[in-house]
């Protein structure tokens, strides 16, 4: 894992949350924290419509030129990438504005059994909120700074069309 930090300090705030609360001490300010409250609300609103995700966060890379990954997983996805990632990007697009979506450098949509989200689910637990994780590294992936609105495993989860 490295010397920065360990496990325990990357992740801040506990528990269930709901769709308004936040990170321990406020959001983000600034463009960041605007674009955390669209996601917020669109992580929600295509859970009520689609099913519970496994992962919904914004992650920046420590290599990445200060643009965002926005990291989701779900039961439902399925096998075809493509759609999925069409999905997701046609709804951030008409959720986020144009500087937003400047802020974003890829959509990844991960499966089950990848190793990233295994050992992002090993530090967090928490759906519909927002717990903010840093300077870590996650399964070969160096994380500067990064935000999960919901983080669990569903284990098959509820799929709805």
């Amino acid at each position: 894992m490295g010397s920065r930090g360990s496990v325990q300090d990357s992740a801040r705030d506990t528990g269930r949350r709901e769709i308004n609360d936040s990170v321990r001490g406020g959001a983000p300010a600034g463009a960041v924290g605007e674009l955390l409250e669209k996601l917020q609300k669109l992580e929600f609103e295509l859970s009520e419509q689609k099913g519970s995700f496994d992962l919904f966060g914004l992650i920046l890379r420590e290599d990445s030129l200060d643009r965002w990954d926005v990291v989701v997983a779900a039961p439902w996805f399925g096998a075809d990438k493509r759609n999925i990632l069409k999905l997701l990007t046609e709804k951030l697009a008409e959720s986020l504005g144009a500087a937003e979506m400047m802020m974003i450098s890829r959509v990844v949509p991960l499966a089950y059994h990848d190793r990233f989200l295994s050992a992002i689910q090993g530090i967090a637990r928490l759906e519909h909120g927002l717990r903010e994780i840093g300077d870590i590294d996650l399964a070969g992936v160096r994380v500067s700074r990064g935000y999960l609105i919901t983080c669990q495993s569903s284990r098959g989860g509820q799929r709805r069309n």
